[in-house]
């Protein structure tokens, strides 16, 4: 008898644990192991086999920076590539996980000008020369005609959690966010908050069709499995790449948040479910 009762004892302690886990009142290192390892295991038996055709991942690899030159290209070099993409391989939508943060003075108009404004100032021939050369568009502007009404989704980034210490970098322009601030008022939703972003140059986003965050999220075993459908920034909400480009595919659709209809059992459970495009 006393040995059973043992056995219901443990068995109930570490059905306690698991449920304690389960409902975030701790966490357990080597229970969140575990829980990892089974997801693994379900999306490799689970993942459907095979390649999508429909999407193509263009990797910037050794041997094309041996072919065209080392990072950062000239934008319009990317111009170039994005005209090859649309008009000689008819892709359907581009996305770019990088971010076009800096402006690209590679041309050298810069220079020219100073000069037109220094030393060269007086200097007729010169003057006369830069005028022709300066009709010719610098290369920001050149790779904005070139996404300019094309299905063009450039990514961005967040900095600075909500919780860190220290003042919020800013640079470039975030695209529209996907949420309205307030979305979520009176509700416990849960996402990943920064204070601030690494977005693209202001020509190029506002001609861009779309764009999203590229920001990943490690498990406490150093693997990246996540990335935030959303990322709260100044109140507004903001899509992360993969779902900017999916809802371009499916025609800029509104995204609605989706929760559970209320019931006994999950009348204290206002989280957030899904997002419907």
């Amino acid at each position: 008898m006393k040995k059973h009762l043992v056995q219901i004892a443990l068995g109930l302690a570490v059905v306690l644990v698991f449920v304690g886990h389960a409902l975030g009142g701790f966490n357990w290192p080597p229970i969140e192991r575990l829980e990892l390892a089974l997801y693994d295991a379900r999306l490799t038996l689970t993942m459907p086999g095979g390649v999508d055709e429909r999407i193509v991942i263009v990797d910037i690899d050794e041997r094309g920076l041996a072919a065209k030159g080392r990072l950062p290209w000239r934008r319009d070099k990317v111009g170039a590539l994005v005209d090859q993409l649309f008009d000689h391989y008819q892709a359907g939508l581009v996305g770019f996980d990088v971010v076009f943060a800096e402006p690209d003075e590679s041309s050298g108009l810069s220079v020219l000008r100073e000069l037109a404004a220094s030393s060269l100032r007086n200097d007729v021939a010169f003057q006369k020369a830069l005028q022709q050369v300066t009709l010719r568009p610098e290369y920001d502007r050149l790779l904005a005609e070139k996404l300019r009404d094309r299905p063009v989704v450039p990514g961005d980034y967040f900095t600075g959690s909500a919780g860190g210490t220290g003042p919020a970098q800013t640079s470039g322009l975030l695209p529209a966010p996907v949420l309205r601030s307030g979305t979520f008022a009176g509700r416990n939703v849960r996402s990943t908050t920064w204070k601030g972003y690494g977005a693209n140059l202001a020509v190029l986003q506002r001609v861009a069709a779309s764009g999203g965050h590229f920001n990943t999220l490690s498990d406490e075993d150093g693997i990246t499995r996540l990335i935030p459908m959303l990322a709260e920034h100044d109140g507004a909400y903001y899509e992360p790449l993969s779902l900017a480009m999916i809802c371009l595919a499916l025609g800029s659709p509104e995204v609605v948040p989706g929760f559970l209809q209320p019931s006994r059992w999950n009348r204290n459970y206002p989280g957030l479910e899904w997002l419907r495009a």
